[in-house]
């Protein structure tokens, strides 16, 4: 799923944290968090959960809130992600970060 309207400061372990308020976070196996040139996030993360009850549960609780983490106004948005699983996740992140890095 996709997370949006992070605090800028927020990480990922932050991120994790806050689904771990929800769920075991070991449902979770993958976490992107895009970060600029400062290190603050881009307002967005990704994250897949290796079941699908596990993501009902953690749109039911967190969309709508706010971080908990913060003092911010924000609003927590959870949409759904074009990618799936964490093989594909994973090699969308290769892909997108570190083009130069693979071995043709």
């Amino acid at each position: 799923v996709m997370f949006r309207n992070f605090p800028r400061k927020y990480t990922s372990h932050d991120l994790l944290e806050e689904i771990g308020m929800v769920i075991d976070i070991s449902w979770v196996d993958f976490v992107y968090m895009p970060c600029d040139e400062s290190s603050n996030n881009m307002s967005y993360a990704f994250a897949n959960f290796i079941d699908a009850s596990a993501v009902s549960v953690v749109v039911q609780a967190m969309r709508g809130q706010h971080w908990s983490l913060s003092t911010s106004s924000r609003r927590i948005k959870i949409l759904p992600a074009s990618v799936h699983g964490l093989a594909a996740n994973l090699a969308l992140c290769e892909q997108r970060i570190a083009p130069d890095a693979r071995e043709d």
